[in-house]
């Protein structure tokens, strides 16, 4: 694998993929993170998580109409 070279446009979406995961992975630790605090303050996380839920369905099902 050393010895191949990459193209130009391999390297461009290399790191586009390496930018999205460092995206998603910040996203996630924020959330993380901020669903610890709120517990710790005693704000109960279900209701928020809830609502989380349904919205990602309510998103996942107008996406296909636009697909």
């Amino acid at each position: 694998m050393e010895r191949r070279t990459a193209a130009p446009d391999e390297l461009r979406r290399i790191g586009t993929v390496g930018t999205a995961c460092r995206y998603f992975a910040t996203v996630v630790i924020v959330l993380v993170a901020g669903m610890l605090i709120l517990g710790e303050l005693g704000i109960s996380v279900a209701p928020i998580l809830a609502t989380a839920g349904i919205a990602g369905v309510a998103f996942g099902f107008g996406a296909q109409s636009r697909i």
